[in-house]
């Protein structure tokens, strides 16, 4: 007959392994049960957890399966830290425990600490007043005598100098590719690893030099990327093969965007190659929406070594003194002392629209290998944050009022998503939508829309179970009321 500690313990893991628990509970919640478990688990002793180790295993099998599906990477983590050690208190002399990757911070110390009961001495009960004592053993003395003496000026080695190798390069007989095209064959070369590395460190540099034939390769080089493993083990592989995807998605932007868009809906790529796509299409939008780095500078500032005596267009000693003066002289009331930025042309204006349709065309497509409104919660949210920051970048092009309206239809469908991390990028959707287009669009063309989004927010505001999307609810209703405030002046108490 189990005791009473088991049941407790295993009423706790049936709950905290429970799917509609996870989705209903807050991470506070389910963090304080994770707790409560480890608890139990620290008081339990190894014949009672030997005794019921198959009902065990059946337990933690589900509720690890759970956790790890979760695309909330605290709750991932939390799932990998109760499943190492339940798998490590059921076999504790074998090689079946479980061992994951996570970063340990004080909330992992925490956890861990509970697995480990507090040891009480009843029998010596230790007072203020009582000095603790320590023992002298023969072993824990150490010989000091001239023999060691002896022996640690045999060991030692402070007479050698070492050698100065911070000026070494590691000599190699493959030559750095120049061409475009010669870098995609390295990349593909699957008996020359040194090539392979070379070129994909020279990658990104070859394609922001702007080679002429960049656009006819400009597809096929995505291709390669895309489908490129580390196989090699290179360092940094994640970021060279990312950066380079983005400079050739930012100098190809058209040809580039529709191949990728078109390539996150194929049924040949795994969640990872996926989610590469979307950040790809991120960064590169962020990238185009920058103002462009050959446009003249607005700094009238000068610096020292560009007013130094010597210099061709000073002559005389007294304008080298009045321009240090004035490099080095601040003054409040005088006017423009900087010329206004000069306009120049948009980059992300005309291409906005190839980032962003595309990929709202097949979200309700299932797929063998990816269904976004079944299973596949983390990349449906990651695709969620991709179009709102692709919307944040085109905030001045003209076709923005379309994004807008489209993006709110989608949102619409998935505002009660049962998953937390779905409901978080749905909000953050929102928020880059009042921060980016224009605030008359919402009292005119999207008047209804508003109201709609004004009574969903409150009611997350106030019935959502996640902390985070009760705070970016929250948010999301301070910035409708200064847009409102701004469109239509002082608003009745009642409005928000």
């Amino acid at each position: 007959k189990p005791s009473l500690l088991m049941k407790v313990f295993k009423e706790l893991l049936a709950v905290w392994g429970d799917q509609s628990a996870i989705t209903h509970t807050s991470y506070e919640q389910h963090k304080y049960l994770t707790k409560a478990l480890l608890c139990c688990l620290g008081h339990l002793s190894h014949d009672e957890i030997s005794a019921h180790k198959l009902d065990l295993h059946r337990c933690i099998s589900s509720a690890m399966s759970t956790h790890l599906n979760s695309p909330i990477p605290q709750l991932r983590r939390l799932g990998m830290v109760v499943a190492e050690k339940v798998t490590l208190a059921l076999h504790p002399d074998t090689e079946q425990q479980l061992k994951f990757e996570y970063d340990v911070d004080d909330e992992v110390d925490g956890l861990l600490a509970m697995t480990h009961p507090p040891v009480y001495d009843v029998t010596h009960p230790t007072t203020p007043d009582t000095p603790p004592t320590t023992s002298h053993t023969p072993q824990n003395q150490t010989h000091t005598g001239p023999l060691s003496h002896t022996v640690h000026q045999l060991d030692s080695d402070d007479d050698l100098e070492p050698y100065d190798m911070s000026d070494d390069t590691t000599s190699t007989k493959t030559k750095t590719p120049v061409y475009i095209r010669d870098c995609m064959e390295g990349l593909v070369a699957t008996d020359n690893h040194e090539m392979t590395e070379l070129c994909l460190n020279s990658c990104e540099k070859i394609i922001r030099g702007r080679p002429a034939d960049l656009t006819e390769v400009c597809v096929p080089l995505l291709t390669v990327l895309l489908h490129m493993n580390d196989q090699y083990d290179t360092d940094n592989f994640s970021t060279l093969r990312h950066s380079s995807m983005v400079a050739a998605t930012f100098l190809c932007p058209v040809s580039a965007a529709e191949y990728l868009t078109n390539e996150f809906y194929e049924k040949n790529y795994n969640i990872k190659q996926r989610l590469d796509i979307l950040q790809v299409l991120a960064s590169a939008a962020h990238e185009l929406s920058q103002p462009s780095s050959n446009s003249p500078s607005t700094s009238a500032d000068q610096s020292a070594e560009d007013i130094l005596p010597g210099s061709d267009d000073v002559t005389d000693w007294r304008d080298i003194v009045q321009k240090r003066i004035e490099s080095k002289t601040r003054r409040f009331g005088k006017g423009k002392t900087r010329p206004e930025p000069a306009a120049v042309h948009s980059r992300v204006a005309p291409v906005i629209g190839h980032f962003f349709f595309p990929l709202l065309r097949f979200y309700d497509r299932k797929l063998n290998t990816v269904d976004l409104l079944g299973d596949d919660h983390l990349l449906l949210g990651r695709l969620l944050y991709t179009l709102a920051i692709i919307h944040y970048a085109g905030m001045y092009a003209p076709v923005l009022p379309q994004m807008a309206r489209r993006l709110i239809d989608f949102l619409w469908v998935l505002r009660y998503h049962t998953q937390e991390y779905v409901r978080q990028a749905v909000l953050f959707c929102v928020s880059m939508i009042f921060l980016s287009a224009p605030t008359h669009l919402f009292v005119s063309d999207l008047q209804h829309e508003m109201l709609d989004i004004q009574q969903w927010l409150q009611d997350i505001l106030e019935n959502d179970p996640g902390v985070e999307c009760r705070k970016l609810a929250l948010q999301n209703l301070m910035i409708m009321k200064n847009i409102l405030k701004k469109e239509l002046g002082e608003l009745p108490a009642d409005v928000l």
